[in-house]
């Protein structure tokens, strides 16, 4: 709970992190989730529905053996989506206001804790975005669904977007940035997301910390479980990161390009 102390607003403890995520790791996982659904879809997840699954996924498996919820309660995930190109007329080029819609995906706990809940997770987003695109005016009292149909130690927020140049949009003359974090992100189940140098996505996540370690290292052999028939190297390494990226950092997928590739170029 958030307490006010003199005029000051105590937060809990999180433990923040940062990943970078390169072309050759998010293709795989966008194989996996395209492996794992059944019927397969007609084309991969795009970037942003790939990582925010993985994302949700991992958030749900951390949080579950602690008793914060049940497998059959409901998890949400909350997204903005930009909507100036969805609207009838559009706004002008030169628009300079806030034009964005609320989205919240739903999905049962645990659909995201089976062995296939990255992909789980993944249509649920998908769908979330389709409906956006489809009623884009729908979402514009998102701050009321959220407070009325989420619990907020079941939401994962994501903030940013996996186009938004970070580095490259704060080059003032003297180079990129070494480093672009989100100072605000200061909450438990966060996600931000940013294109990072070199064409890798970077994802920065937070969770509240105390037991956080444990309860992944008591989901561990479930984690195993889920990425062994792609290849899993270096246990240790999933128990290190903690977070999301525990997946997408050990698996060893051998793509085959000539069934998929038409999936994969889909940025």
């Amino acid at each position: 709970m958030q307490a006010a102390v003199a005029g000051f607003l105590i937060r809990p403890n999180l433990s923040r992190r940062t990943f970078t995520i390169t072309r050759q790791q998010m293709h795989r996982l966008k194989y996996r989730i395209v492996s794992d659904l059944s019927p397969p879809p007609a084309a991969a997840p795009s970037s942003f529905v790939a990582v925010v699954a993985l994302a949700w996924a991992s958030f749900v498996r951390a949080k579950h053996p602690a008793g914060i919820f049940s497998a059959d309660d409901e998890v949400y995930l909350f997204f903005f989506a930009d909507c100036r190109a969805r609207l009838d007329p559009p706004p002008g080029e030169n628009y300079f206001g806030t034009c964005i819609s609320g989205c919240m995906a739903t999905a049962a706990a645990r659909d995201l804790l089976a062995a296939d809940g990255v992909s789980r997770a993944a249509a649920a987003v998908a769908a979330e975005v389709r409906r956006a695109a489809e009623e884009p005016l729908a979402g514009w009292d998102w701050m009321d669904t959220v407070t009325r149909r989420a619990d907020m130690d079941r939401l994962v927020n994501v903030a940013g977007s996996t186009r938004f140049p970070a580095y490259e949009a704060t080059d003032f003359g003297w180079g990129s940035p070494a480093r672009t974090e989100l100072v605000t992100m200061n909450h438990d189940g966060q996600v931000v997301l940013v294109a990072g140098k070199g064409g890798v996505l970077q994802a920065s996540v937070s969770l509240q910390s105390p037991g956080a370690h444990g309860r992944v290292q008591l989901v561990l052999p479930q984690l195993l479980g889920l990425i062994n028939r792609y290849g899993c190297v270096c246990a240790d390494q999933i128990v290190q990161t903690v977070l999301f990226m525990h997946i997408i950092t050990n698996c060893k997928v051998q793509l085959n390009v000539s069934v998929r590739k038409c999936c994969l170029n889909k940025p």
